[in-house]
C-alpha cells in the first residue's frame, strides 16, 4: 500500500468513527479542529516507550511459540521465529484476517516443520489470548461502581449486561480445552486410530499422518510445567499490552491522570469488544476505544477519536514496516504474502517429510 492509500484509510477510519459515535448517540458536533489539536498534545517520549513496549511483546510472542514447538523442533531458530511475528502481523494489518495463514505458513517453511503442527500451535496461541483477554475484561468488570450500566449508552450497556456471561464461557471453555489437551490426549489418539483402522489403507494411513503432524504441535500441553509457563508467557505478553496502554495515556495529555489501574480496566473493555461484535457497531479497537473513554471516562469525542488512532497505530501498525523489511530478507515480497493468506492448501507438508532446521 502506498503512503497516500494508507493517509486515506487514517482518515476514512477517523470519520467513521466520528459518524459512528454521532448515529449511535445522536450527538454530533464532531470537531475537526478539536481532534487536531488533541493530537498536538502527545508526548513523543512516552509514545517511543508505548512502542519499545510493543516491540518487545511481538519479542515475547515469538518465545511463547517457540515452546509449544517442544517434540515437533526442541531447538528451533528463535530469531527466525520473532521475525515471523513481526511479518505474519504486518501481513494481517495489509491483508485482513486471510493474513493470519501467513505466520504458521511462515514458520513452518522457515523451521523446516510441518503445516499442520504451527497451525496446530496458532489455534493453541488464540486459546491463550482469549483466555488471558476474558481474565482482563473480568477484572475490569470487577471495578465499576454500582450504577454505571444504567448512564452509559445503549451499545456499550449492552458490553456490560452481557459481557461477564461470555467472558465466564469463554474462559471456561479455554481452561476446558487447555486440561483436555493435557489428560485425554492418549484416549483421542486411540480413537482416532480405532476409526483409521475402519477406513481403507490410504485413507486411514493418511488421516493418522495428519492427526500426528497436527498433534505435535501440543506436545507442549502434556507438561504441566509447560503449560504453566505458557500461562506465564501469557500473562506476562498481556501485562506489557496494558503498560502500552498506560504509556499512551501518560503521553497524552487528556489521558495523563489515568492511573494505572485505570490502564487496566480500560483495555480489559477495549480488548474484549474487539473481539466481540458490538450490536450496531461491530467490532474495531478505535471505536471500542472511543465508546469505553467518552461513556466511561467523559473523555470528549475528538480526543477519545485520537487515542483509538494511537492504540490502533502503536498496537497493529508498527509491525508493517518492520515485518515487511523481514520478509524482503528472506525474499519474500507481497506478492508472496498475500498468495500464503490465500492459498488455503499452503504447501499441505506431511510431518515425515520434513526436519525441524535449528
Amino acid at each position: 500500500m502506498t503512503m497516500r492509500k494508507w493517509i486515506s484509510l487514517v482518515l476514512a477510519i477517523v470519520l467513521a468513527v466520528g459518524l459512528a459515535y454521532w448515529w449511535q448517540n445522536g450527538k454530533g458536533g464532531f470537531s475537526w479542529e478539536k481532534f487536531a489539536a488533541a493530537g498536538a498534545q502527545v508526548n513523543l517520549g512516552w509514545l517511543s516507550a508505548a512502542a519499545g513496549i510493543t516491540l518487545a511483546a511481538y519479542g515475547l510472542r515469538g518465545l511463547r511459540w517457540g515452546l509449544m514447538m517442544k517434540g515437533v523442533c526442541d531447538r528451533p531458530n528463535v530469531w527466525k521465529l520473532i521475525t515471523a511475528q513481526f511479518t505474519g502481523f504486518a501481513a494481517v494489518a495489509i491483508l485482513g484476517r486471510p493474513g493470519e495463514l501467513v505466520r504458521p505458513s511462515l514458520i513452518a517453511a522457515q523451521q523446516g516443520v510441518s503445516l499442520q503442527s504451527q497451525m496446530a500451535i496458532w489455534f493453541l496461541e488464540r486459546v491463550f489470548d482469549l483466555l488471558m483477554v476474558m481474565v482482563l475484561f473480568g477484572f475490569s468488570l470487577s471495578q465499576l461502581g454500582p450504577g454505571t450500566i444504567e448512564r452509559v449508552g445503549p451499545t456499550l450497556g449492552w458490553l456490560l449486561r452481557s459481557g461477564g456471561g461470555l467472558a465466564a464461557t469463554a474462559a471456561t471453555g479455554c481452561v476446558l480445552f487447555i486440561m483436555g489437551l493435557r489428560y485425554l490426549s492418549g484416549p483421542i489418539e486411540k480413537l482416532m486410530e480405532s476409526v483409521a483402522r475402519r477406513l481403507p489403507e490410504s485413507i486411514g494411513s493418511r488421516l493418522m499422518s495428519l492427526y500426528r503432524s497436527f498433534s505435535g504441535g501440543i506436545v507442549a500441553m502434556q507438561s504441566s510445567r509447560d503449560i504453566l509457563l505458557l500461562l506465564l508467557y501469557s500473562a506476562v505478553h498481556w501485562g506489557m499490552v496494558v503498560a502500552m496502554f498506560y504509556c499512551l495515556c501518560q503521553g497524552f495529555e487528556p489521558t495523563s491522570k489515568l492511573s494505572v489501574l485505570d490502564g487496566m480496566v480500560i483495555y480489559g473493555f477495549i480488548a474484549f469488544g474487539a473481539i466481540v461484535q458490538l450490536p450496531g457497531v461491530g467490532g474495531g479497537i478505535q471505536i471500542v476505544t472511543v465508546l469505553v473513554l467518552t461513556e466511561l471516562y467523559g473523555l470528549g469525542l475528538e480526543a477519545a477519536g485520537m487515542m483509538g488512532l494511537l492504540v490502533w497505530a502503536i498496537a497493529f501498525l508498527l509491525s508493517v514496516p518492520l515485518g515487511l523489511i523481514f520478509a524482503l530478507t528472506y525474499g519474500l515480497g507481497l506478492g508472496e504474502l498475500r498468495g500464503m493468506a490465500s492459498d488455503s492448501s499452503v504447501r499441505s507438508q506431511d510431518s515425515s517429510t520434513v526436519k525441524c532446521q535449528s
